[in-house]
């Protein structure tokens, strides 16, 4: 069985793809990995420096993968709305050139401490795998930095990771989801769009063979902590002292504080480590993880796509303002870029 695994990043992610991809290789020897450069390469440094790591995985950028209008797109959304925008273009790019039998999408800021066994074995029986932000009772509860209610805007489901097999069910889920977001990828309040994610609260309506994994031990994270608690047995990591941790997702973490297990707008939505201490040890693997793989030099790049081709900075009200002349067929020029 050919499997594959990918992930998206743009440039100042790409130590924690590289981190997400070494500790994949550590648990799945079999599965072939690949990652997504949503950016330029702006110089021969850089450039030098990415192939340091092409032992690791199979690197492609986002301009040469088939995106027709990609400059458009690239132009029209903002550095998070176009990482989303592109991963059903890439997962159906990886399906068709690799033909493999089933595909995972993990987000760069995940670790694996546990074999996927079980996402294996549902996808023997479905087609599309998806893990909903909060799973049970206990978990539909208020905290500092998590709110039930914040699922209304952002979604259901975390995308964040979705698993699907090479069968006409999952190609059309991912089609259907690549003919959204190719224009509806915003994070918009008004619009009532959050990014790829909002979507896929359609999924288990309008698509055949969804299957929603609800294990506890898959895709912990801040939304859902008060509900999950993390023990140690045996040098193996548990969630509740009954279910494997297959997989944490340090979503929102910056390692500039690396002690606060995560840090939003408000100021108030915030946690400091000492309050989980049982989360201690996973964030301290994270942060050494990520560290050791040029996180200094790569950090510190600026988003090719933040740029016209003069080098002046495109700000959102220029975005907003060529999104609405898209809506209105005014766009005349193939590249927004070019003044």
């Amino acid at each position: 069985m050919k499997k594959g695994i990918c992930t998206i990043v743009s440039l100042n992610y790409f130590a924690q793809a590289i981190s997400l991809m070494k500790n994949v290789r550590k648990y799945h020897e079999e599965a072939q990995l690949h990652v997504l450069l949503v950016d330029k390469v702006q110089n021969g440094q850089v450039a030098d420096k990415i192939k340091e790591y092409e032992d690791v995985a199979d690197f492609h950028y986002v301009e040469e993968i088939g995106i027709k209008d990609i400059k458009s797109m690239a132009f029209k959304y903002d550095v998070v709305e176009l990482n989303t925008a592109v991963k059903p273009y890439f997962m159906e790019f990886l399906l068709e050139k690799f033909e493999y039998d089933n595909l995972m999408y993990i987000d760069a800021d995940i670790l694996l401490f546990h074999r996927l066994d079980r996402v294996y074995e549902e996808l023997e029986q479905h087609s599309v795998i998806l893990t909903p932000h909060l799973l049970s009772v206990e978990e539909d509860r208020d905290t500092c930095i998590s709110k039930t209610q914040d699922f209304l805007r952002y979604g259901i489901y975390n995308l964040g990771f979705i698993a699907v097999r090479n069968n006409e069910a999952g190609r059309e889920a991912i089609r259907w989801w690549k003919q959204k977001l190719h224009d509806k990828c915003y994070l918009s309040e008004k619009e009532f769009l959050a990014w790829d994610q909002k979507w896929m609260d359609f999924a288990p309506a309008l698509l055949d063979d969804v299957y929603i994994l609800r294990d506890p031990g898959h895709n912990v994270a801040f939304w859902n902590i008060q509900g999950r608690f993390i023990s140690r047995k045996n040098e193996e990591y548990y969630v509740n002292e009954k279910f494997p941790l297959v997989f944490y997702h340090f979503s929102h973490y910056r390692l500039s504080r690396k002690d606060t297990i995560v840090d939003l707008e408000p100021k108030t939505r915030k946690m400091p480590l000492t309050e989980r201490e049982d989360l201690k040890q996973l964030f301290e693997i994270y942060y050494q993880s990520v560290m050791e793989n040029d996180y200094e030099f790569f950090s510190k790049i600026s988003y090719g796509y933040g740029y016209y081709e003069d080098g002046n900075a495109i700000s959102k009200e220029d975005r907003d303002v060529y999104k609405e002349m898209l809506e209105r067929g005014k766009v005349e020029k193939e590249n927004p870029f070019s003044i």
